[in-house]
């Protein structure tokens, strides 16, 4: 009995440590995410997800395409996020919010690799009167770190009349928040 006990130890302690190992290399990877919504003239938004993991070591590098692909698939992420729109604009009493034309991909640059997601939201800004408001202010806060963003750019000849939390940035008619920080989702007026 014990020489079977010491066979299995033997056999299991390597296996252990070879995954934790593994797993070390892999979380050694700092990630970070930048969304966009890039909103036209009709009030819809192209919304661009950038997952990145920034490569700490030559391990990390490594193991870049098999940490992602080991990941939510992009039809997961078309699933979840048909259905928190839905649920979002049940909340809000808002109608016609859905979201479509789902894209995605991997990348690899200088420093990082990253998985993008692309999609349009139909009606994400809602008319009132001549101005486009976007409202999210009854959503949960929103947490980013230090490596992350969100850029709301307005349809085209249109200007901020408010923005609330105050963005970090504005500039070429986009509005930036940086992290790290928890933070409102915005609330936006835009002139038309």
């Amino acid at each position: 009995m014990r020489r079977w006990l010491l066979i299995l130890v033997l056999l299991l302690v390597p296996g252990i440590l070879s995954a934790w190992q593994l797993r070390t290399r892999v979380d050694q990877g700092v990630y970070g995410n930048d969304i966009v919504y890039t909103i036209d003239r009709e009030g819809n938004a192209r919304v661009t997800m950038v997952d990145k993991v920034y490569f700490t070591s030559p391990a990390v590098e490594k193991n870049f395409e098999g940490t992602m692909t080991r990941e939510v698939s992009t039809r997961d992420i078309e699933t979840r996020t048909r259905e928190m729109i839905k649920r979002l604009g049940q909340e809000a009493g808002f109608t016609g919010w859905s979201a479509e034309d789902f894209s995605g991909y991997r990348k690899k640059e200088a420093g990082f690799g990253a998985r993008v997601i692309t999609f349009t939201w139909k009606n994400f800004a809602r008319r009132q009167g001549d101005q486009w408001v976007v409202d999210f202010r009854f959503a949960q806060k929103i947490m980013m770190n230090e490596r992350s963003s969100l850029t709301i750019i307005p349809p085209p000849g249109t200007k901020p009349l408010q923005v609330e939390p105050q963005a970090d940035g504005i500039s070429q008619n986009r509005l930036v928040w940086q992290g790290p920080r928890e933070m409102p989702w915005p609330h936006l007026v835009l002139s038309r």
